[in-house]
């Protein structure tokens, strides 16, 4: 027969079947006859499925376990794609003839579910055969009908929340096989509520289970300082403004809501109706957990510093405000702690420009070198407090300031010996008048006790030159760490 396609439930997931501490549901050697060939089990591959077929109600006639077959994954390891037991996914046959299949099965991906089903986290299609809106909300659930372990647990949960809308039958003969396999996937896949995105046309979307996603497309977002109004994917045309948006923990937007699943667990709640928020999951530049954007042509209204809504520390010092030159390309990280780590050398450069019709300004950089030596490098660099307060003052350059002091005390030393030498000669001529008139000589004792005390200071003036001139550039005050101009 030709190349089939059929719908399969995923009973199990045998991620490393290398590693026997991964929880499965049973063993490899539990699976012989489930594959074609037993070397093929044997050298079973990572992220290969076992699943019960669906189509045509084959998992029904089938029967239990004995329905069970290993699908190896479609796509090379290049490319993995997400899945839980429980999930629907499906599955490619090289040749088509069941029960007894020849040929290796191959899985694709999940099955897309309608809009109240699908989730990236967890789909649970069995909801897909029932109503979606809010009106069905009074409907018994699987949980309730399949398991009274399950309608006790379900009791459990807040009366206050809305009650999920489900399937009232099991696609395999195994009326409680989706609870168990809902719980199995519990063992190893962490239950969360995700909120949805809403891509436009064209662009490339890449979403984890867990609230990661990669975009490649064009700008987008909103500063999250206001739930927005207008979503950021019904915009219109852009003009040249491609982009790339890696992002975990997208913040949901306060008309987002979410709910308990059967088993309690946490989900978003994906009825259709009036009250569905048609902003969920987008762009949030404030709120987002963590983001590494990139553009290529941004500009100065709708780019990253304005979604960002960044406040320069540019109060005290106009010249560095960057307002002027927020048109572009970006590179923007943002995170609760941010980590830029080398092994070898880091280099921050904003190169200078080549446009003659910018030559007035200039380059800056900052160099880690691999041997500890550290090097920043401008045209002024700026060290301030952010919010306000009084403009920084210039740090003094120990040379010009050594020098400074070196001139100022040969200037006393000069003063000392012009002093000294009046107080000699006035003790010379108070000694030569003493005999003469008495009270001179009080004038030569006191002018020998001055130049004492003169002499005294020389010598502690020429001291002190000398540790200006040595100690004062070498060690005491001079940083051996911190160097500029």
């Amino acid at each position: 027969m030709p190349t089939a396609f059929v719908r399969a439930l995923v009973t199990d997931v045998l991620s490393n079947p290398s590693q026997p501490k991964i929880p499965t549901r049973k063993t490899i050697s539990e699976y012989a006859g489930k594959i074609a060939g037993d070397e093929n089990l044997k050298n079973l591959p990572r992220n290969s499925l076992a699943v019960k077929i669906l189509s045509n109600a084959e998992s029904k006639s089938n029967g239990g376990d004995e329905g069970e077959v290993i699908c190896y994954p479609f796509f090379s390891s290049h490319f993995s794609m997400p899945v839980k037991p429980g999930e629907e996914v499906w599955v490619m046959f090289e040749e088509y003839d069941p029960p007894g299949r020849s040929a290796i099965g191959y899985w694709i991906s999940r099955v897309h579910g309608p809009r109240h089903v699908e989730d990236t986290n967890y789909a649970y299609n069995r909801r897909t055969y029932k109503t979606s809106t809010s009106s069905a909300s009074n409907k018994k659930r699987t949980s309730d009908k399949f398991s009274e372990k399950e309608s006790e647990s379900s009791s459990a949960a807040d009366p206050s929340s809305p009650t999920q809308l489900d399937s009232t039958e099991s696609p395999t003969t195994n009326p409680t096989e989706i609870i168990e396999l809902i719980q199995h996937a519990g063992k190893f896949h962490r239950f969360d509520a995700v909120p949805r995105y809403t891509k436009r046309p064209g662009d490339f979307i890449l979403q984890g289970s867990n609230n990661s996603l990669l975009m490649l497309g064009e700008e987008r977002g909103h500063t999250g300082l206001t739930d927005p109004e207008v979503s950021a994917s019904l915009l219109g045309v852009l003009g040249g403004k491609p982009a790339i948006d890696m992002v975990v923990g997208r913040k949901m937007t306060s008309s987002t809501k979410t709910i308990s699943m059967e088993l309690l667990n946490s989900e978003i709640d994906k009825r259709v109706g009036p009250d569905e928020p048609a902003n969920e999951g987008e762009a949030n530049f404030a709120d987002d957990a963590a983001r590494i954007y990139i553009t290529a042509n941004s500009d100065d209204v709708e780019g990253p510093d304005a979604l960002l809504s960044l406040r320069s520390p540019s109060d005290a010092y106009p010249e560095t405000d960057n307002k002027k030159n927020q048109i572009g390309s970006f590179v923007v990280t943002k995170a609760d702690n941010l980590r830029l780590i080398s092994r070898k050398s880091v280099k921050i450069i904003k190169e200078p420009p080549i446009s003659p019709a910018e030559r007035t300004l200039d380059g800056s950089a900052i160099i880690m070198n691999d041997n500890g030596y550290m090097q920043i490098a401008g045209k002024k660099v700026i060290l301030s407090s952010y919010i306000g307060g009084e403009a920084s003052q210039p740090y003094v350059r120990l040379d010009k300031l050594s020098d400074f002091l070196v001139a100022l005390i040969d200037q006393q030393q000069s003063l000392n010996d012009s002093v000294a030498s009046l107080s000699r000669a006035l003790s010379t001529f108070g000694a030569a008048a003493a005999t003469v008139i008495p009270p001179a000589a009080d004038l030569g004792f006191t002018s020998g006790v001055e130049l004492a005390n003169l002499t005294g200071l020389k010598t502690l003036t020429s001291v002190s030159k000398e540790r200006i001139s040595k100690e004062f550039r070498q060690s005491t005050l001079g940083s051996i760490v911190i160097y500029g101009e």
